[in-house]
């Protein structure tokens, strides 16, 4: 059988944890739920791993949450939304995510017609970023700031 749900929260994976785990994301296509919280990746595991995501067709639940992503991150992860068709679900609560991820995240909501929660909780988005995600979710999205 297929792997439909993996769970790895607070594993301490850190960047090098999550650049393995995405190598071996390409062999999970049926995968639906990816639970990382608390594993202090930071924006180079978030790099890997969105490389990986598209190769995961059926995943609608992504939990990144406290993991320290930044800007960088955000915007690695925001290139890949739309190769992402079937995400429904993506937590990215208290990482570091400023106005400048949250922007590319919400130019890249507007491919992604699956996506009906964005939980940014805790991150320091700034009025700039709260603006930009609530314009661009208005039409998609129930964003949580």
């Amino acid at each position: 059988t297929a792997l439909a749900h993996f769970g790895l929260a607070s594993n301490t994976l850190e960047a090098e944890g999550a650049r393995r785990l995405a190598e071996a994301l390409g062999q999970c296509p049926a995968l639906t739920r990816l639970e990382l919280s608390s594993n202090r990746i930071r924006d180079a595991g978030m790099v890997a791993l969105a490389r990986a995501l598209p190769a995961c067709r059926a995943l609608a639940h992504l939990d990144v949450f406290q993991n320290q992503v930044g800007d960088a991150g955000a915007e690695r992860l925001a290139s890949v939304l739309g190769d992402c068709a079937a995400l429904a679900s993506l937590d990215l609560y208290a990482n570091d995510i400023g106005p400048e991820g949250a922007g590319h995240i919400a130019t890249a909501l507007g491919a992604c017609p699956a996506l009906k929660r964005l939980d940014l909780r805790v991150n320091p988005l700034g009025p700039e970023g709260k603006e930009r995600l609530g314009a661009a979710a208005l039409s998609t999205c129930q964003v949580v700031t």
